[in-house]
């Protein structure tokens, strides 16, 4: 059917996203603030509760959270992004709710993007967020 044609295609569009990601420089994906508005986007997608209470749709939660993967190693690796990923406790709080799926990939994709929030942070100290989220993720998860 057609609804499944496009959600395959979104699919696809996100596992593309995510190569993309890891092989164009942070100047070729449109700089910092443009990745961080993708990022975004990518957040409320993984992160969205589903309205009637179904399963979400793991092959889209799997693309989703793996171009979010890609996009924070690649924001967390600039010096500049700490500007940008200013997330919260409770930001973490949904990305780790996504961790619960039984999916071992999304799981997967889920411990680097925090990997990678801690690793930014930890370079930030002199910042009360940074020092937030390093507490929450030692002690809190």
């Amino acid at each position: 059917s057609l609804i499944n044609l496009h959600k395959q295609l979104v699919i696809h569009s996100f596992l593309c996203l995510s190569n993309l990601t890891d092989s164009l420089s942070l100047a070729e994906l449109g700089g910092c603030e443009r990745l961080h508005q993708t990022w975004t986007g990518l957040g409320k997608i993984c992160c969205q509760k589903q309205e009637d209470d179904s399963l979400p749709d793991l092959q889209l939660l799997e693309s989703a959270s793996s171009a979010m993967r890609s996009s924070t190693a690649k924001l967390c690796a600039d010096n500049k992004a700490s500007t940008f990923l200013t997330v919260t406790p409770s930001d973490l709080d949904q990305l780790l709710a996504v961790y619960s799926c039984p999916q071992a990939t999304i799981r997967t994709n889920i411990v680097n993007i925090m990997g990678d929030l801690a690793s930014l942070a930890a370079k930030n100290l002199v910042d009360e967020n940074s020092r937030k989220i390093l507490h929450f993720l030692v002690l809190g998860w």
